[in-house]
């Protein structure tokens, strides 16, 4: 047996070898297979990498520069696996806007039902203000804005891996509540820092001049923020560079910040005087006004904007007592949400505190009064090609000392006011308007009595305007006023024309003037049964008649002339003239805001006095512009029977800075 084992030993070993090498054998093709394996699924996955860069390329074409660049790249480096990986990176990346999209397409989906809720959550939080909005810290839940998403659909490895799907819904999670929190904090911001805040600017708020496409019949007085940021028309016609560099460091933040976030800022410093108020004898003052304005606006969508605006209006060196017009502390002058952008959707809806003006004439804002003018209001602009329509339902904001003013319960406006372009004629506008205004308490006849009564008054208009050859501006208006107040009916009317013309191939491009204005008055107050004293409801206050800004539009009848001249580029001086009749003699004249200043109860005539102005308005940058003026009015004879002292002067120096940070 030792010898077979012996002789056999040699041949086991043999064996052993052999099977250790088919062994061995055996895990090198394993080996080699799952090398294989791995070729393959490498070749596979480079397809799907290379069918995925494809895509990308696609998107890089449709998305703009910087994508691209980054596809090219991708692209030339697509042999390599860094590269491949590279891209993969890319997709997942591309995955997450996708899945982003997908999650702002549900949230879209929900319905105007939601939404119209979410609006109402908006302007509630808004309405609350400053602390009382920080504290609750609550407000609509919001999607990303829609420029984040990527408008294709990438080829994506099946298997993914679990962390970019968690990352994924992070991302999309955080972003639908950016906007949000971004509203606490700015708020939050602000008001630790003292700000306060600028205005609504757009084509619902453009068109409301006398003139064609923004302009004035007469002189570039009656609103100088308007024209600031805004088309060259807006100025004086003048597309001239400017003379100074350009100043606008919200702009340069807003380039930084999100693009579905907007900040804008204003400034007004305006050193004021005058002698004589209200016609007393020694009734001087003189004092400095500040406004300082600040924006937030808020683009969860191109279709949806959430607006808030806070201002801090100030005198100082004024004589007591301090309060509206001129000192307005910490108020929240714009608080809105709007579905749909009027410059680029027929249908826009605008609910909140906002500003409404549709004609500086009888609804608008009046800007030049240091807190100027807002409405808590939901209004409906319609656009289309040539017809726009606002239909409106507002209360104005009543302008308290100090915080968030209140609108008084029961003095409404409803409203309907319709524009056509080039009605007729080229370059023109014919606007239609209805108005129906409602107070529980108003003066009945303010010439003889200050017994109240409601007010129901319903105001029927047509507006006129267009431009000829460039350089000839036109505008004609008429309006009639029905309904009651008190136990009177109303019967009253106004119409006012205006014509200008600028010599655009003379030296200083002189611009000549003239409008005539008539509202009507009350025959006999204490007698007439009917109410027929015009009401110029809310108007544009400043040089409606005169930088003075003496009288309302109501028992009123003047004639407007002056010229303008451009000696310089964006410099403008303006002289004009003015004399003004009252309609009726018996009847009161009023200021702005529709009180009596002077009732007159015996006929000494109807020439109430003359008015004589100049000034001048020039605009450093884009930004800035610095002016001044000085008005002098020297009373008739319906003023020197019925007051101790019939003359009026009035001067100022003003600074304007507005800043919109449009993107």
């Amino acid at each position: 047996m030792r010898r077979l084992a012996e002789r056999t030993k040699p041949a086991t070993e043999d064996i052993k070898g052999a099977i250790t090498a088919i062994q061995n054998e055996s895990q090198e093709a394993l080996k080699l297979k799952s090398g294989r394996s791995s070729v393959a699924a490498g070749i596979t996955e480079g397809e799907n990498a290379r069918h995925t860069l494809d895509a990308l390329i696609t998107l890089a074409n449709r998305s703009g520069k910087q994508i691209g660049m980054i596809a090219a790249a991708a692209t030339e480096r697509a042999a390599a696996s860094q590269e491949i990986s590279q891209a993969l990176a890319s997709i997942c990346e591309a995955s997450r806007s996708v899945s982003s999209a997908s999650d702002e397409t549900t949230q879209s989906s929900l319905g105007l039902t939601r939404l119209a809720a979410e609006l109402e959550c908006v302007v509630k939080s808004f309405r609350l203000a400053g602390s009382d909005l920080a504290a609750r810290g609550q407000g609509p839940e919001v999607s990303a804005h829609p420029d984040s998403i990527i408008p294709i659909q990438l080829a994506v490895p099946e298997r993914e891996s679990k962390v970019p799907n968690a990352h994924t819904a992070f991302t999309s999670a955080t972003l639908r509540r950016l906007p949000q929190a971004m509203i606490i904090l700015l708020f939050l911001l602000t008001l630790a820092a003292g700000l306060p805040l600028a205005a609504q600017d757009d084509i619902t708020t453009q068109n409301a001049t006398s003139a064609y496409n923004g302009a004035y019949i007469t002189g570039p007085a009656s609103n100088p923020l308007s024209f600031l940021n805004g088309p060259a028309f807006r100025t004086t016609g003048n597309p001239a560079p400017y003379d100074f560099h350009d100043f606008a460091p919200l702009t340069g933040l807003d380039a930084k910040l999100p693009r579905w976030a907007n900040l804008e800022a204003e400034e007004r410093f305006r050193y004021e005087a005058y002698d004589n108020n209200s016609f007393k004898a020694n009734a001087d003052d003189s004092y400095l006004l500040n406004r300082f304005r600040f924006q937030v606006d808020l683009h969860a969508a191109s279709w949806l904007r959430v607006t808030a605006q806070v201002q801090d209006a100030r005198a100082g060196f004024q004589n007591p007592p301090l309060g509206p017009p001129n000192t307005v502390r910490w108020d929240l002058k714009e608080a809105y949400a709007e579905i749909g952008a009027p410059e680029q959707h027929w249908f826009s809806l605008r609910v909140g505190r906002q500003l409404i003006s549709y004609n500086n004439t009888i609804m608008s804002n009046s800007e030049w009064r240091n807190q100027g003018r807002s409405y808590d209001a939901a209004v409906l602009n319609l656009n289309a090609k040539r017809e726009h329509l606002g239909i409106f339902a507002a209360s104005a904001v009543v302008p308290q000392g100090y915080g968030v003013s209140p609108h008084q319960e029961g003095n409404n406006i409803y409203g309907a006011y319709g524009r056509i372009d080039d009605f007729l004629v080229p370059h023109s506008n014919l606007e239609p308007f209805i108005l129906w205004r409602v107070q529980p308490a108003e003066v009945v006849e303010a010439a003889v009595a200050k017994t109240t009564g409601h007010e129901n008054e319903k105001a029927f208009g047509v507006r006129f305007k267009g431009q000829a050859h460039t350089a000839l501006d036109y505008s004609g208006e008429a309006i009639v006023e029905t309904g009651t107040v008190g136990s009177q009916p109303i019967r009253a009317w106004a119409a006012q024309m205006g014509v200008a013309y600028q010599f655009l191939d003379v030296m200083a491009k002189p611009r000549v003037f003239a409008q005539y204005d008539y509202a009507s008055g009350n025959s006999n107050p204490a007698q007439n049964a009917s109410h027929t004293t015009f009401d110029t409801i809310y108007p544009s206050a400043h040089d409606r008649f005169g930088i003075t800004d003496l009288f309302g539009w109501q028992n009123l009848e003047t004639v407007h002339a002056g010229a303008t001249v451009e000696p310089h580029r964006r410099l403008t001086f303006t002289v004009q003239g003015l004399d003004d009749w009252a309609a009726e003699a018996l009847d009161s004249i009023y200021n702005t805001s529709g009180s009596a200043i002077v009732n007159n109860k015996t006929n000494h005539g109807r020439h109430v006095g003359a008015e004589i102005d100049s000034y001048s308005w020039y605009e450093l940058n884009g930004h800035f512009n610095l002016g001044g003026g000085i008005g002098y009015f020297g009373g008739g004879q319906f003023l020197t029977n019925v007051t101790t002292n019939h003359s009026y002067t009035t001067y100022y120096v003003a600074l304007n800075f507005k800043d919109s940070g449009k993107k």
